[in-house]
């Protein structure tokens, strides 16, 4: 047996939503091995300030570390991390630590980031900083092969791809009727990153068709404020927001909804959010970034748009509200899609594979 330490955020749903913690939460529920997965916490929750307290709790990350290691005998350290400033200012010292000072081996997993598939410039502190993260780690894992080639041109590292997985159980078999009011989604974490203000003008530019699809908002985030208040001001415009959701309620969120958007503009990996909606039979529109076309194939599974581009969002949408005899092709087709490809069993039998090995 091995015994595995791997970071995460909060994995309650209300405190975070984090495609980190909900891959955590289901390796840890799902796993079937003598292997031992045990959640260590960094990261913030949702809304937390970085004041005085959240000082306090870096200062006793090393200190808990530590603790968490030698209490519960940890054979590896396996960090969840983002290529982003504060993640590898954290993790670049936590992975140091656990590497040269606890002697444990590491295991980093890449989830995105905005220098994942942009690298920072040649000889800044980031990226001595990243690629002193990959030299710690015997095992470096990113989500698709995409992901491998990009860190093998920007960081000189090897690699394994291991795509994102869910439950089959979560896999919606009755199929959903396109002929009615089409129920627009979006999925996770509010921020610019996310193309939510291209969906504010895609959406303010649809004015005709109000009669034929609603919004609906699903999550939090800090710019959670700005946002509401543009699609406030477009008048007609027919949405809700519904906080965060988990469980049976995010399922049914999901069951009754017909489009996921997510228009991303950097930073992404394999969204966990795009997986769930697909598995629902939820047809896509999706921005190409870093591992999303290795799951959404144009105008097959889903609709790529370019990114930044409210037009091109407008235009998608549109082709969606006037051409629906191909909707339920497309919605068994996204169904099939993960089913077929992102199972959590076979997930884990590699991840396990991957571990005992080291």
């Amino acid at each position: 047996m091995v015994k595995i330490l791997i970071t995460a955020p909060s994995l309650n749903e209300r405190d975070n939503v984090s495609g980190i913690s909900t891959i955590v939460r289901t390796i840890i529920n799902n796993n079937k091995s003598a292997n031992q997965f045990i959640h260590f916490r960094v990261g913030k929750k949702d809304g937390e300030s970085k004041g005085f307290q959240w000082m306090l709790n870096q200062l006793a990350l090393i200190p808990r570390l530590t603790a968490a290691v030698i209490r519960k005998k940890i054979d590896i350290v396996y960090f969840n991390t983002d290529l982003t400033k504060p993640s590898i200012i954290r993790d670049y010292f936590l992975v140091t630590f656990a590497k040269y000072v606890l002697r444990r081996k590491i295991v980093l997993h890449i989830h995105g980031g905005h220098f994942l598939m942009t690298p920072p410039a040649k000889g800044s502190v980031f990226m001595k900083m990243i690629r002193g993260m990959f030299k710690c780690a015997q095992l470096c894992i990113v989500l698709s092969e995409v992901e491998l080639k990009t860190i093998q041109n920007n960081y000189g590292v090897d690699g394994i791809s291991l795509p994102n997985a869910i439950e089959l159980k979560e896999i919606l078999d009755s199929e959903k009727n396109f002929d009615e009011k089409l129920k627009l989604v979006f999925f996770g974490r509010l921020v610019n990153s996310k193309g939510i203000y291209q969906i504010a003008e895609a959406l303010a530019a649809l004015k005709d068709s109000y009669k034929d699809f609603d919004f609906h908002i699903y999550g939090s985030g800090p710019e959670l404020d700005r946002f509401l208040s543009k699609l406030k001001s477009v008048d007609g415009l027919e949405y809700s927001y519904n906080g965060v959701v988990k469980g049976d309620e995010k399922w049914k969120a999901l069951d009754q909804a017909h489009v996921f958007l997510l228009p991303s503009l950097y930073g992404e990996g394999m969204p966990i959010a795009m997986l769930e909606a697909m598995g629902r039979g939820c047809i896509p529109v999706v921005s190409d970034d870093a591992s999303i076309s290795t799951v959404v194939e144009n105008n097959v599974n889903g609709y790529i748009v370019k990114k930044g581009d409210s037009q091109s969002l407008k235009e998608t949408i549109q082709q969606l509200l006037f051409n629906r005899s191909s909707l339920p092709q497309m919605s068994k087709v996204a169904r099939s899609t993960i089913s077929q490809k992102f199972d959590i069993d076979n997930y884990l039998l590699k991840l396990n594979n991957y571990c005992s090995a080291l």
